[in-house]
């Protein structure tokens, strides 16, 4: 099996040890939590390098989860699996925090990375940039993960999330290319001007309308309205009959501006986003279909959180769902710690194929001497194989000590093509409605 990147989400691996792989190889299989490192190239004399240096060279990191009975077969996940594992002990109710603000309390810090009480599992702050406002308060219930939290989160203050080989948890609204450098088409291959074409590319599509909606709704729990509390424009109450409202002029609550009143507004319990328009007909009426999916998000304690995740959530689910891999023969397709490279996930990248209805009339691209008009797609995941022209090394601590072991000559390394999971490109919808 390959090693598998996936955009803000784990990934997954697994590798295979020759048969007389010697024990004291096999006995690191056993050694759960450590991690397995490979390299776009091999390492002359890895034993000179520290653990911080490997992961820093590394394409791909996996840490251990799993083994078979034999111990030839490891397998685990991407460092993003570190932040299911401390899960919250109790319920919790969130004061008002940045999302970080560098070494106060924040959620990334507190609630996320967990710094303050040591449950970080070696995962730590990388690029993330400082920020005191906006502050958001929330709610975690018992069981929900750091990743959760996380995911919850960066929604809510409009941000994307990675962590990278090398462990660091990156955190930005521009975290991804959002301009294309990358193009792939069936017969593209080599460097133009401004872009790369990925070589000996094959398509393969399909659409659904499964997870298609016409709506997005967020429910979320608000604090209970309580006296001499400075409420914020923004802040969600619920009232002692049940009424949700939010805040829409600063004050310090007393007897004489009790919701409902002038300073508050009544809401939803719910947050709530559709798409501008429905291009859809029911066959039996010709009427719109009403297709309604509830997004949970446990974080959010203000009508404006829970409208936040909605709009975000519709903007994965108000299309066809089109399942899009490419195969290519490209070397190292994804880049190296950090998000250098050709092709990582979050990425934009160009795919030009008209038979499969991949390209869009609103972006000319100058490629090979003509000009084509490819589609503009996320890349979603990353699946590359081990091959033989790859290092890989096992980072195990033992006796707390540190121990760095090649495992190179002892891999069955793979063949074959890299794949590339994209996602919906974002298409103009039919003026003209289609019956369903």
């Amino acid at each position: 099996m390959p090693f598998e990147t996936v955009m803000q989400a784990p990934g997954s691996w697994s590798l295979q040890l020759a048969d007389d792989t010697p024990e004291s190889v096999k006995v690191l299989t056993g050694r759960a939590f450590s991690a397995v490192v490979v390299t776009p190239a091999p390492i002359s004399s890895p034993g000179k390098l520290s653990a911080t240096d490997l992961v820093g060279l590394a394409s791909f990191t996996g840490m251990v989860s799993g083994r078979s009975r034999s111990r030839t077969q490891v397998s685990g996940f991407g460092p993003a699996w570190l932040l299911t594992l401390a899960r919250a002990p109790a319920d919790q109710v969130v004061s008002k925090r940045p999302l970080y603000d560098g070494s106060n309390t924040s959620w990334i810090r507190n609630n996320v990375l967990r710094i303050g009480v040591s449950e970080s599992n070696g995962l730590s702050v990388g690029s993330i940039s400082s920020s005191a406002s906006p502050k958001k308060p929330g709610r975690i219930t018992a069981g929900q993960t750091p990743l959760e939290i996380l995911g919850d989160v960066c929604r809510r203050f409009g941000r994307n999330w990675r962590v990278n080989p090398s462990g660091t948890l990156d955190v930005s609204s521009s975290l991804f290319v959002s301009s294309p450098t990358v193009i792939a088409t069936p017969k593209g291959g080599g460097r133009d001007l401004n872009v790369t074409g990925l070589p000996s590319v094959e398509f393969d599509e399909r659409d659904d309308w499964d997870d298609w909606a016409s709506e997005v709704t967020t429910p979320f729990t608000p604090e209970d309205y309580a006296f001499g509390v400075s409420y914020a424009v923004g802040d969600t109450v619920v009232a002692t009959d049940g009424t949700y409202y939010e805040c829409n002029t600063a004050h310090t609550s007393s007897g004489a501006n009790l919701p409902p009143g002038s300073k508050w507004d009544e809401v939803n319990p719910y947050g709530t986003s559709t798409p501008t328009s429905n291009p859809y007909f029911v066959a039996f009426t010709g009427g719109a279909p009403v297709v309604r999916k509830v997004v949970q998000a446990r974080n959010a304690t203000s009508y404006d959180d829970a409208t936040t995740v909605a709009d975000w959530q519709l903007a994965k689910v108000d299309q066809p769902q089109r399942e899009i891999t490419l195969s290519t023969d490209a070397y190292e397709l994804k880049g190296t710690a950090g998000g250098s490279g050709r092709v990582n996930p979050g990425d934009m990248i160009y795919v030009f194929d008209p038979d499969n209805d991949l390209y869009s009339t609103s972006t000319p691209v100058l490629y090979q001497g003509r000009v084509v008009y490819p589609a503009t797609v996320r890349v979603t995941a990353v699946r590359e194989p081990i091959t033989a022209d790859r290092g890989v090394y096992s980072i195990s601590w033992s006796g707390g000590n540190f121990v760095l072991t090649d495992l190179s000559p002892f891999v069955v390394f793979e063949d074959g093509p890299a794949t590339v999971e994209l996602g919906e490109p974002k298409r103009l919808r039919p003026e003209v409605g289609v019956s369903l």
